[in-house]
């Protein structure tokens, strides 16, 4: 069946296709978002057209939410021969379908090959989130317009009943299929570089400190959903900023034929460098079967990717690094790593001293690395990301356009949620755009069809599929310990737990504990009293918290202040500026120069030097009327230019000794604190500086010269600014009549 030939399949909406005569029909599980549409349309399509069939068909529609549903969600789709997720732009925000997914990846792992993954995208043709990309990429998928009509409805049901009844097909291959590659940045939960809404953290600092200091190995550690992906790439993109060439690899897009062996995941990791970094050698050129898989990727990193380089250094980001701790080599892969960072101490200007390593991880590491001489999660630069703290929940809010008011729905809006980014930023999306106060937020927020209905089910699936973190859980939510270590750290790493030690494990949040508390414990009335606890009387933790959001708020003032004053003082720069400045030139302008000129007449009167020129563009009246008045305005500002050239090069350590201003028109009035010879020789620097200007760069055939008349005696007795002036008028008018181009004294 060829990719052209959508909807001629052979086989019509009701007709019997390739299946296999006296054989079962597949069972068959739908996946999809609730209350999400399209997808329900093609959800009820398909559900209907199949079960005419014959087909058994599970979707997840009227079952009561708890435990004994997550048991049979896994069930039925462990139990079922073929999948099919029903993929739109709303349904891959699903977390619960995310999980769907996977399971039933992992169940076609373990059982040879069934379920088969049959993806239906609806009206979405872009990339995946990472976490499906690395499993649906390399399948085929059937495609069907999110406003299709009848004849596009009976080409799907078509295509899906072909695909059900050909056992040899993998995926749907049939008309209309379509094949996406895992080219283009990965599209996921991080915050995009140039979004208003992503909050800082101390983190942030650490990490960004560290990548300048070109450490070795930074680990990233966080749980599920903290902002890994996040951070990494605002540090990525800072290490961009400063020269340094950046790749980063989300080990989510490997597929499952990456991970076999040691040779594929290097190979892998071999051509993602290649590719990002756009390096002229591929790892095919000089790969060898002589050489271990370990010895490969060490020489072709050594060789063809720090070695291209040059001088520049390479930081190599991995994120969700916790896929390769279940790897039966991970502990190779991770000695490796340390190797690198070993010989980088052992030689520190050869090129692994231009490496860094980015690690982003959730798991606990100790718990699959047994030996610390192989493991780089002891000796690397380790950071920890928190949740958001009230202050930074309060900061986010002000983006928002505050729709939490005061303190007390902060405070209420944190302890629900614990300031963990994800719900946080979905619960301020929420309230936001339904106008919704924090007591209806707080009813509705554990509600099943509420906003985080589906994180919720997709947590209590998670905890289902393992009675044993199932039975810790229970334990904790009874204010117990956490039983075992292990718990403790799968449970915190997967994000549902917090606490630094099994004996002080409490859940993430106020919305885990009573959902999980309602469901765990058969609904036996425990929903909301965590709520009832807190509002009775506020702990410790909350009165301290409100002290920081009051503290901030003092800060922030202060900042706003000195902000307002610096604004203030920077406009009161700008007037005095605008007050005695020629806004043409720069130069002081005619007030400035009056206050100048009396300055240095008292000076000299006292016993100063003082010495005072006049400056005038020759001929200027032609320039403007030969080249244009804007021309003009050129020719003075150039002119500006030269003579501060001029006196700066002949006194550069004494800049008061002399002051230029534009004293009208094309003059300009030169005044020296220096004895007249020094301040006759650098008048005869700026005539020959404008002289020498090469002023056929402003306009063609044009040439400008200055005269120059200097009073050399304006400290007499009977001396005012008047007389002065006068003086140094009748020298300029001397040199104008004497042929132009000169100073006269």
């Amino acid at each position: 069946m060829t990719p052209d030939s959508r909807g001629t399949s052979g086989a019509e909406p009701g007709g019997a296709g390739g299946s296999s005569v006296g054989l079962p029909l597949p069972r068959v599980a739908l996946l999809y978002r609730r209350n999400a549409r399209p997808d329900q349309a093609i959800l009820d399509l398909l559900e209907a057209e199949l079960k005419a069939r014959g087909f058994p068909v599970f979707v997840d529609r009227h079952m009561r939410i708890g435990i004994a549903w997550a048991t049979e969600i896994e069930r039925q789709i462990r139990e079922a021969d073929a999948v099919i997720p029903l993929l739109s732009p709303a349904s891959l925000q699903s977390e619960m379908l995310e999980h769907e997914i996977l399971l039933a990846h992992r169940a076609a792992a373990e059982q040879g090959g069934s379920p088969r993954l049959l993806p239906v995208r609806i009206g979405h043709e872009g990339v995946l989130p990472p976490a499906l990309a690395g499993i649906l990429d390399p399948l085929q998928y059937l495609l069907v317009p999110a406003d299709g009509g009848r004849v596009a409805h009976e080409h799907l049901v078509a295509a899906v009943v072909a695909a059900l009844r050909s056992p040899a097909v993998s995926a749907i291959a049939e008309a209309g299929a379509h094949k996406v590659g895992r080219s283009g940045e990965p599209a996921g939960g991080a915050v995009p570089l140039e979004s208003a809404f992503y909050v800082e953290r101390r983190t942030d600092a650490d990490f960004r400190a560290a990548l300048a200091r070109r450490d070795s190995l930074i680990l990233l550690k966080g749980a599920r959903q903290m902002g890994k992906t996040s951070l990494l790439a605002r540090g990525l993109d800072d290490a961009r900023q400063t020269g340094a060439r950046v790749a980063l690899l989300d080990l989510q897009t490997l597929s499952a034929g990456d991970l076999v062996s040691p040779e594929t995941l290097y190979r892998a990791f071999a051509e993602t460098l290649c590719d990002q970094l756009d390096l002229p050698v591929p790892p095919g050129a000089v790969w060898s079967g002589e050489r271990s898989p370990a010895m490969n990727l060490e020489r072709y990193l050594r060789r063809e990717v720090l070695g291209a380089l040059g001088d520049a250094r390479l930081v190599w980001a991995l994120d969700e690094v916790d896929r390769l701790f279940s790897c039966p080599f991970g502990s190779e892969v991770f000695g490796l790593f340390r190797s690198w960072h070993n010989r980088r101490s052992l030689d520190p200007g050869g090129p692994w001293g231009r490496l860094t390593l980015a690690i982003a991880y959730a798991t606990e590491a100790h718990l699959f690395i047994t030996d610390l001489n192989q493991s780089p999660f002891n000796v690397g630069t380790r950071l920890v990301l928190e949740g958001f703290t009230p202050v930074q929940v309060a900061q986010l809010n002000r983006r928002y356009g505050e729709p939490l008011s005061g303190d007390d729905a902060i405070l209420r809006f944190h302890a629900l949620l614990g300031g963990q980014p994800y719900l946080t930023r979905r619960g301020l999306d929420e309230i936001d755009a339904r106008c919704l106060d924090i007591a209806t937020f707080e009813a509705r927020a554990g509600v099943e069809e509420g906003i985080f209905g589906d994180h919720l089910r997709r947590i209590l699936v998670s905890l289902s599929q393992d009675p044993t973190l199932l039975d810790a859980m229970r334990l904790v939510l009874a204010g117990q310990p956490c039983p075992t270590a292990d718990a403790f750290y799968r449970l915190r790493s997967a994000g549902i737990l917090s606490g630094d030690s099994q004996e002080t494990a409490a859940p993430r949040c106020r919305l885990y504990a009573e959902y999980l508390a309602w469901h765990l414990f058969g609904g036996s009335g425990r929903r909301g009293e965590a709520a009832a606890a807190a509002a009775a009387e506020p702990s410790l933790e909350t009165k301290v918290a409100r002290a920081e959001l009051e503290a901030d708020r003092y800060r922030r003032q202060v900042h706003e202040l000195a902000a307002a004053n610096e604004r203030i003082h920077a406009q009161n720069e700008a007037l005095l500026k605008q007050a005695v400045e020629d806004p043409l030139t720069g130069l002081a302008n005619r007030r400035q120069m009056t206050d100048w000129l009396l300055q240095a007449l008292a000076d000299a009167k006292a016993g100063a030097p003082a010495t005072v020129a006049l400056i005038d563009a020759d001929y200027f009246k032609q320039i403007n009327d030969r080249f244009s008045h804007p021309v003009g305005d050129r020719v003075l500002r150039t002119l500006a230019g030269l003579m501060r050239d001029a006196c700066a090069a002949a006194r550069p350590s004494s800049a008061e000794a002399v002051r230029l201003s534009r004293f009208g028109g094309e003059e300009f009035l030169a005044i020296f604190a220096l004895p007249a010879d020094e301040a006759l020789r650098i008048c005869e620097a700026i005539r020959a500086a404008v002289e020498g200007y090469d002023w056929e760069s402003i306009a063609h055939d044009m040439t400008v010269t200055v005269s120059i008349g200097v009073c050399t005696d304006p400290g007499t007795a009977a001396a005012t600014v008047e007389e002065v002036l006068s003086r140094a008028d009748r020298k300029l008018y001397e040199a104008k009549r004497a042929g132009r181009n000169r100073v006269e004294s």
